[in-house]
């Protein structure tokens, strides 16, 4: 019988990363063992940073956002704009978000797509604030998005 399988050890105590880890096997075969597990379109690393995954989602996310802009330049409808913003992009950035532990560097990143989405939306030059445009346009931060998306309650400590 053919099967494809590979093995990831994952731990969250960076020491325990590095380390080398035993050989798995199944049926006396040694099942590969992988930096980098994609699954059901998830980047899984070893130390569960979704650094990975992040940055091909910000690429993906980017190839999308050019055809958004192209079609703001052929002066699209604002609510066609939107529309088709959220479903081609924020969908890429949100798929299966809640399941990472994100860094502010990460949700960063994520930002700056939103920022030049709303900013190709409402026509506005780079000098325009992100807050501002998220109001106008009632879209969250990318903080409360992927909290959102972990269905964690907002503390009263977050700024």
């Amino acid at each position: 019988t053919l099967f494809r399988s590979c093995v990831l050890w994952c731990s969250l105590n960076n020491r325990a990363v590095k380390d080398v880890m035993p050989e798995v096997t199944i049926s006396d075969a040694v099942i590969k063992r992988e930096h980098t597990l994609r699954y059901l379109g998830l980047m899984f690393d070893r130390s569960l940073s979704g650094k990975d995954h992040i940055t091909r989602v910000v690429a993906k996310a980017r190839k999308v956002l050019t055809t958004v802009k192209m079609l703001a330049y052929a002066k699209m409808p604002q609510r066609v704009l939107v529309i088709l913003f959220q479903t081609l992009v924020i969908s890429v950035v949100e798929y299966g978000r809640g399941l990472l532990t994100l860094l502010d560097t990460q949700l960063k990143r994520l930002g700056i797509i939103q920022n030049e989405g709303m900013r190709t939306m409402l026509g506005c030059t780079k000098d325009t604030s992100a807050e501002a445009m998220r109001y106008l346009l009632d879209f969250p931060t990318m903080r409360e998005r992927h909290r959102i998306a972990q269905v964690i309650p907002k503390s009263n400590a977050d700024p």
